[in-house]
């Protein structure tokens, strides 16, 4: 008997799910001592957001504006392999009778991390995805580079990036033993030989870029996919634009977007 009509089957909804998860792309899926290549894409806002998430037992939260320590105590959920309750962490942090003993119930919560997020071309898939970003030895120098607006930016309106920006993890063993991912980052401009390659993804681009709207990182769940492109009533919500921090820990706004 065949199954009515639009049915969605789990075996489509597993293979969305799948098609979802390999779209969205970070620096910890770059293979041991290996360097990746992206091409950033797209306008500001649209394609690329800044914002900060942390963990509760429902999910990430993920907001525009850096959320407030009472809201992120009362919604973060224990860190990762931490052994302790959520209620016996807070009964930590509210009898605390100094900010180092308080301190000692804050740092068990999952921490807010600040982020950056855009749209990009991954050269060795051949394909675009949404590339997230919330180690700050890449954010750092990208930042930066973003900021030269003059040598780094669109090669067209709304277009491709004139540089492709190179990512390379290696391992190192820190001071207690354990090894830890650390990342190098390089720009180049496009080379000569890549012409052809680089006038055929900013073709793509063109195709491809009304399917990704990034402000979807803040609606809620369930419609919160990047790749179901800018809703009818699609709008920015409220709060700080795109910045970086200087080495006061000063935010400054990333004048390109």
């Amino acid at each position: 008997m065949p199954l009515p009509s639009g049915y969605v089957t789990t075996a489509d909804l597993e293979n969305k799910q799948e098609e979802i998860k390999s779209s969205y792309w970070r620096p910890a899926e770059i293979a041991d001592n290996e360097t990746d290549e992206l091409i950033i894409c797209g306008e500001p806002d649209d394609h690329m957001i800044g914002g900060w998430q942390f963990w509760s037992e429902d999910g990430p939260i993920i907001s525009r504006t850096e959320p407030d320590q009472a809201e992120w105590i009362a919604k973060a959920k224990p860190g990762f392999k931490v052994t302790q309750t959520k209620e016996e962490i807070l009964e930590m942090i509210n009898s605390a009778t100094n900010r180092k003993s308080e301190w000692e119930g804050l740092k068990l919560l999952d921490r807010k991390t600040r982020f950056l997020a855009f749209a990009a071309y991954h050269i060795k898939r051949e394909d675009f995805v949404c590339v997230q970003i919330t180690q700050s030895s890449i954010l750092k120098p990208l930042e930066g580079y973003l900021q030269m607006t003059e040598d780094f930016t669109n090669m067209t309106p709304g277009g491709i990036y004139n540089f492709r920006l190179g990512l390379t993890k290696s391992m190192v063993t820190s001071d207690s033993g354990k090894e830890m991912p650390n990342y190098q980052v390089t720009v180049r401009p496009h080379r000569p030989s890549e012409k052809t390659e680089v006038k055929a993804i900013s073709e793509a681009w063109k195709d491809a870029k009304d399917g990704m709207w990034l402000p979807r990182y803040y609606m809620p769940r369930g419609e919160n996919n990047v790749f179901d492109g800018k809703p009818i009533d699609g709008a920015l919500p409220p709060g700080l634009p795109v910045t970086a921090q200087d080495e006061y820990g000063a935010d400054s706004e990333l004048k390109g977007f």
